[in-house]
């Protein structure tokens, strides 16, 4: 079976945390939920292509080295 992945963005800010207040996530399931990347960008919709784009880079690319 293969993993199930999800990207989580935080919509409130948090400017306190970090120059861009906008937090993402990428998670992916095996036996529970783990965290498989994360960072940080100025909008919501950034936050969603950083993600995104990691996901492509490290993720997929890894997955298809192994």
């Amino acid at each position: 079976m293969k993993n199930e992945f999800k990207i989580e963005i935080g919509l409130t800010p948090h400017n306190h945390d970090n120059i861009n207040p906008y937090y993402w996530t990428i998670f992916c399931y095996y036996d529970d939920w783990c965290n498989e990347g994360f960072g940080w960008s100025k909008t919501p919709e950034e936050a969603w292509y950083s993600a995104f784009s990691y996901y492509q880079k490290y993720i997929i690319t890894n997955a298809n080295n192994v």
